[in-house]
């Protein structure tokens, strides 16, 4: 009897570390949270442009105490007269950056944007680039 209770905690064991390791690369580090009943915290930074013209937002969710390296960031570019808010929920139409990663902002120009991404998460990397924002005005520059 002992033997098959020590199998099975050893197979349970290895299932649980099989979707622990498997879930973050395919639904990224938030949905590997939300799954475990850990809300993740959210910041969000704004960067306006030297004109005022356009906003850059950057959006982080990084994990609980369990998971604190696991980070997940969207950088968007949208106008001024759209809230960073509206741009988070509006998503995808704003979208420059998404990924397991950290980007700093800097503004070049009132067209140009200089993103400097850094990876180091325990998380495994995905990400997604636009080289132009959606209203095709500002250039983005990549330092990865």
């Amino acid at each position: 009897m002992k033997d098959w209770l020590k199998a099975f905690t050893a197979a349970l064991a290895a299932v649980s570390l099989l979707v622990a390791l498997f879930i973050p690369p395919f639904f990224g580090c938030a949905a590997l949270l939300d799954h475990l009943g850990r809300t993740p915290e959210v910041w969000v930074r704004a960067y306006a442009s030297p004109d005022g013209k356009y906003v850059a937002t950057v959006k982080t969710e990084a994990g609980g105490p369990a998971f604190a390296s696991c980070n997940s960031s969207s950088v968007l570019v949208h106008p001024a007269s759209v809230s960073s808010d509206q741009a988070i929920e509006v998503g995808k139409q704003y979208l420059i950056l998404q990924g397991n990663c950290d980007a700093k902002i800097k503004w070049e120009s009132a067209n140009e944007l200089q993103l400097d991404v850094s990876w180091g998460s325990t998380c495994l990397e995905r990400y997604g680039l636009a080289p132009i924002d959606a209203s095709q005005q500002i250039l983005i520059h990549f330092k990865l």
